[in-house]
């Protein structure tokens, strides 16, 4: 038997027909738009897993779809997980949902301990496990196919680099880049219809690339946000950028008043933290003041869709490290070093990234895309992008270009040269976006002190992430925004960051519920 519990409908809602249930939006590979009540147009006629797999892997979008075909149910995710599903099965009873606390009331699963350590250590659970014992989630990427009483997962689409790199020259790349981008911003153009688009706009590149695509692309319906101190030089940043295209711009000032001490115990935050976390992922907190100010006072229009820049940096090779030599021996270190930021990540854990990383055949040139797939179907699709929750949550939309299939498939393949420090990336959005329209603006530069850059270079990255916090002005206000979260700690780490604290606060409110 088969238990379908489909609970949440903040900004994109569940649409249904008798065998079809999915929701967000896609383009198809004729580049046709399918939203709303179309997306079951897209999925009706599905057959079979042979079909089902096809029309998942030429999605470009963000949706969650599951399907009934005689005796078969197949669900999946996006190539980013955004809006996630769960599933748990006792003796041949299967339940389905999108809410793993439902799960948990009619299952009571408790708490799988390799999960917990895992989670206090990198802020999400990796692979298909949960928080909670026998309780899964759908990848990123990934199919899962009910047959005959049995869960069956197939991954269908991958980071990692198994076929060759594109065999053009730098001009080449960076015009097929350009091209994509345009590509892009159509789609998002075509997707928003005329209604706002609301840019979180930071001192970064990436927000600041898709104000200069819609600006360029003349689209005019844009507000920008930004939040923290009033002196950030992010902020600083911000306001210069909207100003320049002639954006509105509104700045969020965090202060006691916007952030009252309280808020822990209030019921919006409550349901927000559980709706964001569904015991796999650290919840947002950065944003969520924000967006909930603008919801509260009527600053966002109605149908409005939140664009957030993440993750293009990424995709371009900020991540990687041109000096450091991999092998499938030093793969799983590597992995732990990255992203886990506590200094012991026992066995078990360790095994289960070794598992993750094996699967896939690539050969000895191509090791380095193991840990760039690791870092995107873990870390970007259950940390970066589960951040836009937030937006869901408060009842709109969201689109996140800069995640266009185009764009994965570009870098995925793109020559590592071309990839080191962002140098192609860098250089389209400068060259064709920021001068042109006169926003050649740096980031804002981190402290040279002779400290910070010893932290950077010679300290672990559980450590470094600590002290440069510790040494860093805080410009987003943090301190104001997790202290009631640690306040209410019984038991805390000797060391941890601030994902870590939130780890640990959410680990013991789940058990304080049992």
């Amino acid at each position: 038997m088969l238990d379908l519990i489909l609970n949440y409908n903040y900004g994109y809602q569940w649409y249904s027909n008798k065998n079809v249930n999915v929701k967000g939006y896609l383009f198809d590979e004729n580049n046709e738009l399918f939203s709303n009540e179309n997306l079951i147009d897209y999925f009706s006629s599905v057959k079979d897993i042979a079909g089902f797999k096809k029309k998942v892997s030429n999605a470009n979008g963000l949706f969650s779809v599951i399907v009934n075909v005689d005796n078969s149910v197949f669900f999946a995710c996006d190539k980013t997980r955004t809006f996630p599903l769960f599933y748990t099965q006792f003796n041949h009873n299967i339940m389905v949902s999108d809410d793993s606390y439902a799960i948990k009331k009619n299952f009571r699963n408790g708490i799988n301990t390799i999960s917990e350590g895992e989670f206090l250590a990198s802020s999400f659970v990796s692979g298909s496990d949960t928080l909670l014992k026998g309780v899964f989630q759908v990848q990123a990427g990934e199919i899962v196919e009910i047959n005959d009483g049995e869960c069956k997962p197939h991954l269908y689409h991958s980071y990692c680099l198994t076929q060759g790199e594109i065999e053009l020259d730098e001009s080449q790349n960076k015009i097929k880049l350009l091209n994509i981008l345009e590509r892009v911003t159509a789609r998002l153009i075509r997707l928003a219809k005329g209604r706002q688009i609301v840019l979180p706009l930071s001192g970064g590149y990436d927000s600041r690339l898709l104000a200069a695509l819609l600006k360029k692309n003349q689209y005019e319906n844009v507000i920008c946000f930004t939040y923290g101190s009033k002196d950030s030089p992010e902020v600083l940043v911000s306001e210069k950028v909207a100003k320049e295209l002639g954006f509105q711009w509104y700045f969020v000032e965090y202060t006691e008043s916007t952030i009252p001490s309280d808020y822990p115990d209030t019921k919006i935050f409550k349901d927000y933290y559980k709706f964001a976390s569904n015991h796999t992922s650290v919840f947002m907190t950065q944003d969520y003041f924000a967006v909930k100010y603008l919801y509260e006072n009527d600053v966002v229009e109605k149908g409005a869709i939140f664009a957030p820049g993440h993750s293009g940096d990424f995709l371009a090779g900020s991540h990687l490290v041109a000096d450091e030599s991999l092998s499938r021996e030093s793969l799983t270190e590597s992995i732990v070093n990255k992203h886990y930021f506590q200094k012991k990540v026992n066995d078990l854990v360790k095994n289960k990234i070794t598992q993750l990383v094996s699967s896939e055949d690539v050969d000895v040139q191509n090791i380095y895309s193991l840990k760039e797939n690791f870092n995107f179907k873990e870390r970007q699709a259950k940390f970066i992008v589960n951040a836009n929750r937030v937006y869901e949550y408060f009842g709109f939309k969201h689109a996140l270009p800069l995640w266009d299939s185009e764009l994965i498939d570009f870098f995925k393949h793109l020559p590592l040269e071309y990839k080191y420090n962002c140098a192609l990336y860098n250089d389209v959005i400068f060259d064709s976006y920021f001068k042109p329209l006169d926003i050649p603006y740096e980031k804002p530069k981190p402290s040279t002190s002779l400290v910070k850059v010893i932290v950077r270079k010679y300290i672990p990255k559980y450590i470094k992430d600590i002290l440069i916090h510790w040494l860093s002005k805080d410009t987003y206000r943090l301190s104001l925004i997790h202290s009631p979260l640690e306040y209410q700690l019984i038991d805390k780490f000797y060391l941890s960051n601030i994902n870590g604290m939130l780890a640990e606060w959410y680990i013991q409110e789940i058990k304080n519920e049992e």
